[in-house]
């Protein structure tokens, strides 16, 4: 399935831009439209007015010639109904009316005609205000006439332009209402037009607006059914179509997604092949303790081929005695949901018994049971030499070392008989070497109880202060060989713990900072509260040539020392020992480095 190249910023932009062009230029058509026509309205308003002003004019005119036309009895009756404002009224209609006349009707022949009797017909009405106004006729005027003289005067000009004023007024009202006409089936046309515009404009708009709306619907929809194709098949580990292609998003993410396949399966190959080539039984089980899968390490651990077991219950392969316990210990692992681990006795195909370690974590999603079973065979062997030879030497090497000690001791005082000074000599440096020997071995046979787990603490209440008393009055005469003065700074509280073995502890590093300080300096020892206030930190600070950064953890290891003049002359288990009873007692030690030597130090909590 190929979908059509979309870039959707550029999409996004057209869907928006596209309907707001078209309202724009539809507003510009409507607003130059809706000015046409308010030039059309105010047009018809012109003419109206026109023709408003022509009637008025008319009726305004007639009733003043009429009046002209009276006999002067007559018009002297109703000359109070007459004023000037009566009598100006139609010439000021007439000069509204020119100001509104086209310059085109203006022009025309009739109009002129119009304009010329209507100047003679005003000339007339001024004349006839001054009876009005009773003002007084100047010699040689017409008012000099006689009345008969003037009425016949008055009654030719009215006779010879009054029919042109009113046929002028009648042709301009005619050509007005003719203009109307055309005002009004315009007005319906521009109507009607107006609505079929603004209802193609609708359509257009809607059609438009689908149209863009599906284009952007399907340039998303499709890469989206893809983009949830693939993570359904990367989900599954199924191989995944070509990529979409593009530089959208939609192509970058489809990429990100075979790079993630692509990483997947590379993982999984060289999952697989560790599996495969590793050196322990790795297997999965169901949920009702039975194989699922086995690494072909089986066949060479307990000779049978993985084919053989998957589906067999995970106790075919226990020792008969110890297969319902195995079994026991699976389903815990897997109501535990976590990491579980256990020894178990397996049988080989041939009936060799292994000693093996097994670690189980159970998976939710997978519904399976991970498991691998190391062979630890060789190390119960080992761990069984070690102690038989533990036992070897409490036995066989302590006792007849102690009697030798006892011995040379008796020797050297006399109490066998007088020796010369250089025999005495010798004696003492033999009874040295044996007691660092009865130490080596002591050390070693602590150091194996602890390791093992073996070595029982007798907790009191203690503190560690007056430890730190005694040890210094127990090595006092070692630092007095060396001039140097130990110095307590004593403080915090009493702990649970116990006492000989912290003794012990004590003994040790105070021991090592007096054999690696240098003549005539200072032993700093120091017993406080932690920051915390829920424990106790001790810290012994010696001028010695301090510990290299590599070594720093190392020491702490059986049988490793730093490198300086002293490192052979102890057994180098003694900060191990060290390390297995402060450990023991829930607490953590460790060295830090000073400008003249190290700082040992080790925290204890208030319980242990």
């Amino acid at each position: 399935m190929k979908r059509p190249p979309s870039n959707l910023y550029a999409l996004g932009i057209a869907l928006v831009a596209i309907p707001f062009l078209m309202q724009v230029a539809f507003a510009i058509h409507f607003a130059d439209l809706l000015g046409h026509m308010q030039k059309r309205l105010e047009t018809q308003w012109k003419s109206e007015e026109i023709v408003r002003l022509a009637c008025q004019l008319c009726s305004d005119s007639t009733d003043v010639l009429v009046w002209i036309q009276l006999l002067p009895p007559m018009r002297a009756m109703v000359e109070s109904e007459f004023t000037a404002k009566n009598i100006d009224k139609p010439a000021q209609e007439y000069q509204k009316l020119l100001g509104l006349v086209d310059k085109s009707t203006a022009q025309n022949e009739q109009f002129q005609s119009f304009t010329q009797a209507a100047d003679h017909l005003f000339a007339l009405l001024q004349k006839k205000r001054e009876p009005i106004s009773h003002a007084q006729s100047t010699p040689g005027s017409s008012a000099n006439l006689t009345p008969l003289q003037q009425d016949a005067m008055e009654r030719n000009v009215l006779g010879e332009y009054g029919s042109d004023f009113f046929d002028g007024i009648a042709q301009i009202v005619s050509a007005e209402e003719v203009k109307q006409a055309e005002f009004n089936a315009y007005d319906k046309k521009a109507l009607a037009n107006l609505n079929q515009r603004l209802l193609a404009y609708i359509v257009l708009t809607t059609a438009v607006t689908i149209c863009l709306g599906f284009i952007y619907s399907r340039a998303i929809s499709q890469p989206l059914q893809r983009l949830a194709e693939n993570a359904r098949r990367l989900a599954r580990r199924e191989k995944m179509p070509a990529p979409i292609g593009g530089n959208d998003a939609f192509g970058k993410l489809d990429k990100l997604f075979h790079l993630a396949s692509s990483g997947i399966e590379e993982a999984l190959q060289r999952e697989r092949a560790v599996i495969e080539n590793a050196a322990d039984l790795i297997v999965t089980l169901d949920s009702k303790g039975c194989f699922e899968t086995i690494n072909p390490f089986a066949l060479r651990m307990l000779g049978y081929s993985p084919d053989e077991l998957v589906g067999q219950p995970a106790g075919t392969i226990a020792q008969p005695e110890q297969s319902f316990q195995l079994e026991e210990n699976l389903r815990t692992a897997i109501s535990a949901k976590d990491l579980k681990r256990f020894e178990s006795k397996l049988q080989t195909k041939d009936g060799k018994l292994l000693d093996t370690t097994w670690s189980c974590i159970w998976s939710e999603r997978e519904q399976k049971l991970f498991c691998i079973a190391h062979d630890i065979t060789e190390e119960k062997t080992i761990e069984l030499l070690k102690q038989d030879f533990a036992d070897m030497i409490s036995h066989d090497l302590r006792s007849p070392l102690m009697a030798m000690s006892g011995s040379l001791a008796l020797v050297e005082r006399g109490v066998k008989g007088e020796i010369s000074e250089s025999a005495k000599a010798g004696v003492a440096a033999t009874s040295k070497k044996v007691d660092s020997l009865i130490a080596l071995v002591n050390d070693l046979l602590d150091f194996q109880k602890l390791k093992a787990g073996k070595m029982e603490l007798s907790l009191s209440n203690e503190s560690l202060n007056a430890i730190s008393r005694e040890a210094s009055d127990l090595l006092a005469e070692n630092a007095r060989k060396k001039n140097i003065e130990i110095v307590l700074i004593e403080g915090g509280q009493n702990l649970e713990l116990d006492k000989n073995k912290m003794m012990q502890v004590i003994l040790n590093l105070m021991s090592n900072a007096i054999k690696f300080s240098q003549k005539d300096t200072k032993v700093i020892v120091t017993a406080q509260l932690t920051a915390d206030s829920n424990g106790m930190l001790f810290s012994i600070s010696d001028t010695g040539p301090g510990v290299p950064e590599e070594f720093r953890e190392r020491i702490f290891q059986p049988f490793e020392q730093a490198p300086s003049s002293h490192a052979k002359e102890g057994t180098g288990l003694g900060l191990a020992i060290c390390k297995l009873i402060v450990e023991a007692h829930g607490g953590k030690i460790w060295v830090e480095p000073k400008d003249d030597g190290s700082v040992f130090k080790f925290e204890l909590p208030k319980r242990s």
